[in-house]
């Protein structure tokens, strides 16, 4: 009985785009969001692929995410570039600090955004940091504010984003990514994560 009404919830989001699915009878939640620069098209495109490799992926279990770069479902992942940033450190996590907080000033300031918004910095005249963030379309940006603030520990030299030129995290409720070059929005879908759990 679980796996119809999954397959059902898999259904509906397949047939939508930044949407959030329940069926309280039996407890089920789905979430599929796209980033909020896409067109519709592309944004039901891709939670459609989504839906039907998550059910590919984890057949046999009730939770489950898949991230693409342009839609995601909610959970916590870290994924860093494998090159360090050319400049100290200390400069790069200052730099992430100043661009996120100017990201959140946008989301914060801008009901239109719809929760997404990207912003660049320049550090240094060769060097400018690139970012796009996003939360989910059911938060307030108060709390989208605060989960940002959360991101800024994986920027610690300790940390898998720790100077690098790039970095991807993914929490709950909200994502954030840089580069230190312009970040490619036509990106493809083929760079994905499954995790169940």
């Amino acid at each position: 009985m679980v796996s119809i009404n999954i397959d059902n919830l898999l259904k509906g989001m397949r047939s939508s785009s930044n949407a959030v699915f329940m069926d309280e009878d039996n407890h089920i939640y789905g979430l599929g969001q796209c980033r909020g620069d896409l067109d519709m098209n592309t944004c039901s495109a891709c939670i459609g692929d989504a839906s039907l490799n998550i059910k590919a992926s984890c057949p046999d279990v009730s939770d489950a995410q898949i991230w693409y770069d342009e839609c995601t479902s909610d959970n916590n992942a870290v994924i860093p570039d494998t090159e360090d940033y050319p400049s100290p450190a200390s400069s790069l996590r200052s730099g992430l600090a100043k661009l996120l907080d100017k990201i959140k000033a946008r989301i914060a300031t801008d009901p239109t955004l719809g929760g997404f918004a990207n912003a660049e910095l320049q550090l240094t005249r060769s060097n400018t940091l690139y970012g796009v963030a996003q939360c989910t379309q059911d938060f307030s940006s108060d709390v989208c504010g605060k989960c940002f603030e959360g991101t800024k520990a994986e920027f610690e030299d300790n940390k898998p984003c720790g100077g690098k030129v790039g970095c991807k995290v993914f929490y709950g409720s909200c994502d954030f990514r840089y580069k230190a070059k312009q970040i490619d929005e036509l990106s493809s879908r083929k760079s994905m994560m499954v995790s169940s759990f």
